[in-house]
């Protein structure tokens, strides 16, 4: 209920807060499809609806993307940029920037297809060998050096850098109110489908003999749970640049308020990653006047932080159970 509460207070804010301040009678007005005594204020509110709306299906969905990952890949640490879908998307958007496709949807479209090549490739690799997590985790690795380092020649070579570099730090300007519907309707349809599964994701966790004792294919099910968060992420990040920490630490606090029973876990970070983007990008249009930062750099700068308080209390927590 918490979350709820403090999702909607951030919406409110988000609405009146900014660089205009907006009266709430105003804002009460547009919701209710009422004429604004003030003409003004109709973009403003159509521009903050757009943003409120994109901030929390991106940080919903990469936080639920997360809590996939990591059980999955039975490791914490994994977020879900582990398998090469930031720099995939960064390279391929870079790409497009040098190339001259500056408008919004084209960028976006090298950018999915980047990311899709990319999870394409260190799945494909992967199961080349003999798949596992731990092989699929260090063919992710690589793939994220290997299109790191061509997107430092690419952002050397480029005339643009300026707005490759803008697109890397994340940003949740919204030109067309289409890309939010798809991306809703396909981050709720798959977060639905995985959540059928739930109890799949709970098996995962535990020996890999007792699950193949229970007849359980988990090769089958972790392929198919990431290959969906996959889907999911590549689509956000097409359409908002490289937002960085949600998908790692959601989960892990998450888990510290619900525990690891992913009926409740799943949709619990989807609402509390969404929440959580909405703070991020309240703070990064009101922390300076006329200014506002990419939400990458604020999610950078709440979560890296955050995730070390996380990480301290989880260690005493064990202690005091050792204790």
């Amino acid at each position: 209920m918490t979350v709820f509460l403090l999702g909607a207070a951030g919406v409110a804010l988000s609405f009146s807060l900014g660089q205009a301040a907006i009266p709430p009678g105003e804002i009460a007005d547009f919701l209710m499809l009422r004429s604004l005594a003030d003409g003004r204020y109709h973009a403003i509110l159509k521009m903050r609806v757009l943003r409120i709306a994109a901030a929390f299906i991106a940080g919903a969905g990469l936080a639920f993307s997360g809590v996939v990952y990591q059980s999955s890949l039975k490791n914490y640490l994994a977020d879900p940029f582990m398998l090469g879908i930031s720099a995939g998307a960064a390279l391929f958007s870079a790409l497009a920037i040098t190339m001259k496709f500056h408008s919004s949807l084209a960028i976006s479209a090298f950018a999915f297809t980047g990311a899709i090549l990319s999870v394409g490739a260190v799945m494909a690799i992967s199961y080349a060998r003999k798949f596992s997590s731990y092989n699929l985790i260090l063919t992710g690795i690589a793939l994220n050096s290997f299109f790191s380092s061509f997107l430092t020649v690419v952002m050397y070579l480029s005339k643009d850098m300026q707005n490759i570099f803008f697109w890397l730090m994340g940003s949740l300007d919204v030109r067309y109110a289409d890309q939010i519907i798809y991306t809703y309707l396909f981050v709720i349809f798959a977060a639905c489908y995985i959540l059928k599964y739930s109890h799949i994701l709970d098996l995962l966790r535990i020996n890999e003999k007792t699950v193949f004792s229970i007849g359980v294919d988990q090769d089958y099910y972790k392929i198919k749970f990431l290959v969906i968060a996959s889907l999911m992420c590549a689509l956000i990040v097409s359409q908002t640049g490289i937002i960085g920490f949600i998908g790692l630490i959601v989960p892990h606090a998450a888990r510290i308020m619900v525990g690891d029973s992913h009926r409740l876990l799943l949709p619990f970070s989807f609402i509390l990653g969404g929440t959580m983007l909405i703070y991020c990008d309240l703070i990064s249009r009101t922390a300076a006047d006329s200014i506002n930062f990419p939400i990458g750099i604020i999610t950078s700068l709440v979560g890296a932080p955050f995730f070390i308080f996380l990480l301290a209390g989880r260690r005493k927590a064990g202690e005091r159970a050792n204790g």
